[in-house]
């Protein structure tokens, strides 16, 4: 899989202002990344597990901080989840550049899509957090 993805030069396009969040995108990206550089064959089923292991802490990163913050549709987000993991175990199974390709597609769309709404809500929180603060400092 010595193929080169575009999608792979601007991994800074999906980068969402959450710290945490994006440091850990970028783990999963690196490892999805490595597989596409030249690598022995036998070696893609090992970078995938790496990069399901990575995927997989950083969705229980992500569901400890949909708790923090009350997320209101977290429980579509875990399903969303599952589906992700799933497909980790398909192309581990099935290594193919097709399905390859099909799994790094679905993570930078996780993340344009389903994880850009999680990253807005918390700044939302914080921001509703940090003025009722005020509030209860001014109003006391």
């Amino acid at each position: 899989m010595s193929a080169t993805s575009n999608k792979f030069s601007r991994v800074d396009l999906y980068e969402l202002g959450h710290e945490e969040i994006d440091r850990e995108h970028r783990a999963i990206y690196d490892a999805l990344e490595a597989m596409w550089r030249t690598v022995p064959p036998d070696a893609i089923p090992e970078l995938l597990e790496n990069a399901r292991i990575a995927t997989r802490k950083h969705f229980e990163h992500e569901h400890l901080l949909m708790k923090i913050y009350n997320y209101p549709f977290l429980e579509s987000h875990l399903e969303i989840h599952e589906v992700a993991l799933k497909s980790f175990l398909n192309t581990i199974n099935y290594p193919t550049t097709e399905n390859l390709q099909e799994l790094v597609d679905e993570f930078l769309n996780h993340i344009l899509l389903y994880d850009s709404l999680f990253v807005d809500w918390i700044k939302s929180e914080q921001h509703r957090r940090s003025t009722d603060d005020r509030h209860h400092e001014v109003y006391r």
